[in-house]
């Protein structure tokens, strides 16, 4: 036997054609509880019918009271309901086997509800009066109140400053607000262009001759000096040496008078400083640095050459300062990003809150060093301060409740909340763990009603009546109610307050 389910809404001829497309001769058919089949045992009747004109056997099954009852009366035969005789057993033929019923009719859980047996006559009359019955009972169930109330609503605005602290508790007699610090870490690397200047380059070389007019030999250390006045160039001496005393010989161009030989000593010198200016030609003449010209001079032997340079840029301690404040405004703006994604629903961030604290900085050149550009990767630490909407539209309730009118409550809907940090000044506070904030509440008044209430005065009323209890509410703008389907005899508001449809708005 193939079970078949209908749905609520499936009518006599929905029903046939699901039993039609079944291939199974033997069905139990399943009415849910408040199918519309049940309106009338007719819709019943016209199943049986097709069943055994498809040659199917059908069992009803339900658990509706109303359906079991028609079940019952359809699985009665019509001949027996109201007659007091005995029933004869029908006449057989011989080798005939009675032909079994088509119809099965599966027993509902509950009691059997019978008719009482009328006499023939009455049976119709019966049946009409239980189909309307079953039909009054079935219409007294559909009918829903739809009421709706406007209520008029009075602007409420205040504005108050409020201090919202880490660690603290919701207080209206303190005006202070409960917070709650976040923390967050960020790795950020970014860089600028340098923007000092240094001359780097080479050093000229070569060697130089230095003479001694004196009687006595002259020492002269490592890194002396000779001064080459046309250019106010400097050399150094890369050695130590040690210049002759001059000497005495006899004039070749005159053998009775004398002439001195200067004492000479050849030495390897180095330019003061970089620059091709240094790069001079041989025979230039050198001073040596704190002897006169008539003890000591020099001459360059060689042409000094090698000398080289040019400009560079290098890191100034400007591009150290500047990259250090792109790299802090760079973490509290990732750290306000990350903080934000942290939040919760109704969790709200302060702006300006945000402190961001550089735990470790990594640089790629030191001020002076040769480089095109500044890098630098900084670990910092950030916090901002957070309070809750909740807590806030509590805080706001008990600052404006002595507000309120009597009898008025404060709108739900019609609600708008500035808070805005003040910043810090002397006399106000704003970090991740403290901040003074004007807070703004624009909102509208309106009266308080009970919904539950209402509509426990409005159940069992005519509409009339539904009518004077709705504009008995204070401060009303308009209402109405009606009631849906329109059915005669049923036009009072129900009493089920499931199937009372009430809105309440504010205008």
């Amino acid at each position: 036997m193939t079970k078949l389910e209908l749905e609520v809404h499936d009518d006599a001829l929905s029903a046939i054609n699901k039993i039609k497309n079944l291939n199974d001769s033997g069905i139990e058919l399943i009415i849910p509880e408040g199918s519309i089949l049940f309106d009338n045992i007719i819709s019943l009747k016209l199943i049986s019918q097709a069943a055994d004109k498809n040659q199917k056997v059908i069992q009803f099954t339900t658990t509706d009271e109303i359906g079991a009852s028609l079940i019952a009366m359809l699985e009665e035969p019509a001949g027996q309901a109201g007659q007091n005789y005995q029933e004869r057993e029908p006449e057989q033929m011989p080798g005939v086997i009675p032909e079994k019923s088509r119809f099965v009719f599966k027993k509902p859980a509950f009691p059997k509800i019978r008719l009482p047996k009328f006499k023939s006559g009455l049976v119709l009359p019966a049946i009409i009066l239980a189909v309307l019955i079953g039909m009054i009972f079935v219409l007294s169930k559909k009918p829903v109140a739809y009421a709706k109330v406007l209520l008029n609503s009075q602007p409420l605005t205040r504005s108050t400053t409020v201090k919202v602290k880490h660690g603290g508790t919701t207080d209206a007699a303190k005006m202070e607000l409960k917070g709650q610090t976040l923390d967050t870490n960020v790795e950020i690397t970014d860089e600028v262009p340098t923007t000092g200047e240094k001359l780097v380059g080479k050093k000229a070389e070569g060697e130089a001759s230095i003479y001694n007019k004196t009687d006595a030999e002259i020492k002269l250390d490592k890194g002396s000096k000779l001064n080459y006045d046309e250019k106010d160039l400097v050399y150094v001496l890369d050695d130590d040496i040690t210049v002759p005393a001059r000497e005495e010989q006899p004039n070749p161009d005159d053998p009775l008078t004398q002439i001195y030989k200067l004492g000479e000593a050849t030495v390897k010198i180095t330019a003061g400083d970089i620059g091709d200016s240094y790069n001079i030609d041989s025979g230039k003449d050198l001073e040596v640095d704190g002897y006169k010209s008539s003890e000591m001079v020099a001459k360059t032997k060689s042409k000094l050459s090698g000398g080289e340079s040019k400009k560079v840029k290098v890191v100034a301690e400007a591009d150290k300062t500047a990259l250090q404040k792109k790299v802090t405004d760079a973490a509290k703006e990732k750290a306000t990003s990350d903080l934000k994604f942290k939040l919760g629903k109704t969790q709200r961030l302060i702006e300006g809150s945000i402190t961001v604290q550089i735990t470790k900085e990594a640089y790629t050149a030191k001020v002076g060093d040769e480089a095109e550009k500044l890098i630098l990767t900084a670990y910092a630490g950030a916090s901002g301060l957070t309070y809750m909407d909740s807590e806030l539209n509590s805080l706001l309730d008990k600052i404006v409740q002595n507000l309120v009118p009597q009898g008025h409550v404060l709108s739900e809907k019609q609600r708008e909340v500035s808070a805005i940090p003040l910043g810090n000044s002397t006399a106000s506070v704003l970090n991740s763990s403290e901040a003074d904030m004007q807070i703004t509440l624009k909102t509208f008044t309106v009266t308080a009603v009970d919904k539950e209430e209402l509509k426990k005065s409005l159940a069992g009323k005519s509409v009339s009546d539904a009518e004077k209890v709705l504009g008995s509410i204070g401060s009303l703008s308009t209402y109405s109610i009606e009631i849906k389907p329109v059915i005669p005899l049923f036009n009072k508001v129900p009493k089920d307050l499931n199937r009372i449809n009430l809105e309440v708005e504010n205008e």
